[in-house]
């Protein structure tokens, strides 16, 4: 195993600096728009992998020292305003910026309505300058790479779990979700209240909400190294990721309610309720009544109705993630 990561440091080396030779000479020659977006993508891999062969030499989960190289080099990156690393920094909103400009809006105007106008201006000075046009591409693949990154991994941990061991863990499974969201809401309201001493009560909420946010995938990913996915501690947290998703969005529709109108939207809140029911509904009902819709895509070894059924639900998990 140790052997293989030295082979792909090596490849990944050599990728490196061939693509940016390429990138170099492309640009100079032949604008090729191509080359920068590979040089970009490839040099976080590369990082990436860094912090992996790290972690793993000193004996923790790859994914802690991916996570690790990304806090170090992606602030240390953003304190000394690297232009790709502040664009990068926007996510989500330079889809919708990219899907504006699409539209035919002007670039300070689809900026000003996908990003707002408190981050717009500076970035605003990194599109118009004289590799914004590379930036923004690199930007945009790196955030569509990520996400086919989550979906990828919570399917491959989704279809080795089974809907009767989850359904043996239920109750441990919720006792672990209230658990899991009302402490981090909690203790985040309590320190934003006592770090922040003009905040007000729903700032500390939103605190508050926000940190008792999860990350299923970076769990998953954890028990998958450890080979513990198919044991009793993964299948309930695994259960009480279903039933924390559907907490965190109840939390986030109540107080976004309160945050944005002073009070809270039971109709909302209704709706986001009977959504989350439905789908976890259907895709129960899909793996243990139709199984056969998740053969296609699926080896014959995972032809299961009870496996099958955690498809959907992981597909829709890691867009969510």
């Amino acid at each position: 195993m140790m052997q293989n990561y030295h082979k792909l440091s090596v490849l990944l080396c050599l990728l490196l600096y061939s693509t940016n030779a390429a990138a170099i000479e492309f640009h100079v020659s032949h604008n090729d728009p191509v080359a920068p977006v590979i040089l970009g993508v490839t040099g976080i891999l590369f990082i990436a992998l860094i912090g992996r062969f790290s972690a793993r030499k000193l004996g923790f989960p790859s994914v802690i020292g991916e996570l690790l190289m990304g806090i170090l080099v992606g602030n240390l990156a953003f304190y000394y305003q690297v232009d790709l690393i502040t664009v990068l920094r926007e996510g989500p909103a330079i889809f919708e910026t990219v899907e504006n400009l699409l539209k035919g809006e002007e670039l300070e105007l689809a900026c000003l309505n996908a990003i707002g106008p408190e981050g717009t201006w500076h970035i605003l000075d990194i599109l118009r300058g004289p590799h914004g046009n590379e930036i923004l591409q690199v930007a945009h693949t790196v955030d569509v790479f990520s996400r086919y990154g989550i979906i990828f991994l919570l399917f491959l941990v989704g279809i080795e779990t089974s809907v009767d061991e989850m359904r043996k863990v239920g109750p441990d499974s919720s006792r672990v979700a209230i658990i899991g969201v009302l402490l981090p809401f909690g203790l985040g309201m309590i320190a934003s209240t006592l770090l922040l001493e003009d905040a007000e009560l729903h700032t500390s909420m939103f605190l508050g909400a926000t940190l008792a946010a999860t990350s299923v995938g970076i769990t998953a990913m954890v028990l998958q190294e450890m080979k513990m996915e198919k044991t009793e501690i993964a299948h309930t947290i695994l259960g009480a990721a279903v039933i924390d998703d559907i907490l965190g969005l109840l939390m986030l529709a109540i107080i976004s309610g309160i945050v944005i109108t002073g009070s809270i939207d039971l109709i909302h809140i209704s709706i986001t309720v009977i959504i989350a029911t439905l789908f976890l509904a259907a895709t129960i009902y899909i793996g243990l009544f139709h199984p056969a819709a998740g053969q296609v895509i699926l080896p014959p070894r995972y032809h299961r109705g009870q496996d099958v059924c955690l498809i959907p639900f992981r597909y829709g998990d890691g867009m969510d993630g």
